[in-house]
C-alpha cells in the first residue's frame, strides 16, 4: 500500500528515496530513456503520488545534483581545513581523498558530460539557472582548494589547471562509460576499476606537474 508523506521529515525521506531511484536508473541509461513510472517502481511511492513531490524527472535530477555537489563541497572544505595545518596532510593523501570523492559521486560526471545545450532543452529556465549555480559553487570551492595547494600560482594559471583536469576527467569518463564501444573492457565493474585508476593518475599527475613548474 502506498502512503503519502504528511510531515516535513517524511517528505524529505520520500524525496531522498526518489532521488536514489533516479540515481540507480541514470547510471544505467540516459535521462531521456527513463520514465517517471520506472522511477516510481523502485520506490514505495506510486507513479501518481510521485508527482506530488516532483513535476518531472529533470527536477529529480537537479535534486540529485544538489545532494551530490553539496556533499562534494563539504568534503572539499574539510580538505582545505587540513591544508591550513600543513603537517596534517600530504600530497598522496590529497590525491586519495580527491579520487575517492569524485569516484563516489561520479553520477555528477555523467550530468556534466551532457552538453549544456542538450540539458537546457529538457528543463525550465529557473531550473537551469539553479543547475548553473550548483556548478559555479563547486568550481569556486575547487579553485579555493587549488589556491591552497599552489599558492605560487596566479588565479589565471589555477583556472587553466582546473579546466585541463576537468576536461581530462570528463573525457575519460565519457570514453569509459558513455561510449563503451571505444573501451576494450566489456564488464562495467572492470570499467569502474579502470576509471578509478585513471582518475587517481590524472589527479596525481596534475598535482606533481604543478609543483614541478614552480
Amino acid at each position: 500500500m502506498f502512503l503519502r508523506a504528511r510531515k516535513k521529515e517524511e517528505i524529505e525521506i520520500r524525496k531522498k528515496e526518489i532521488v536514489q531511484s533516479l540515481d540507480s536508473l541514470f547510471w544505467e541509461k540516459n535521462l531521456k530513456d527513463i520514465s517517471m513510472q520506472e522511477i516510481a517502481s523502485k520506490t514505495s511511492i506510486s507513479r501518481t503520488s510521485l508527482y506530488s513531490y516532483y513535476s518531472s524527472k529533470e527536477e529529480i535530477l537537479l535534486d540529485s545534483m544538489s545532494y551530490h555537489l553539496n556533499v562534494v563541497v563539504e568534503e572539499l572544505d574539510k580538505i582545505i581545513s587540513k591544508l591550513d595545518d600543513s603537517n596534517s596532510i600530504d600530497n598522496n593523501e590529497i590525491v586519495s581523498l580527491l579520487t575517492n570523492l569524485i569516484f563516489d559521486h561520479r553520477v555528477v560526471l555523467k550530468v556534466l558530460s551532457m552538453t549544456f545545450c542538450d540539458f537546457k532543452k529538457t528543463i525550465q529556465l529557473n531550473e537551469f539557472e539553479r543547475f548553473k549555480a550548483l556548478i559555479y559553487s563547486f568550481n569556486i570551492k575547487l579553485q579555493k582548494l587549488y589556491k591552497k595547494l599552489f599558492p605560487f600560482k596566479s588565479v589565471e594559471e589555477i583556472d587553466k589547471k582546473i579546466l585541463v583536469l576537468n576536461s581530462s576527467i570528463y573525457g575519460t569518463f565519457s570514453i569509459t562509460f558513455l561510449m563503451p564501444k571505444t573501451s576494450p573492457i566489456e564488464n562495467k565493474e572492470e570499467r569502474l576499476k579502470e576509471f578509478n585508476i585513471i582518475l587517481k593518475n590524472l589527479i596525481k599527475d596534475t598535482i606533481e606537474m604543478t609543483f614541478n613548474q614552480k
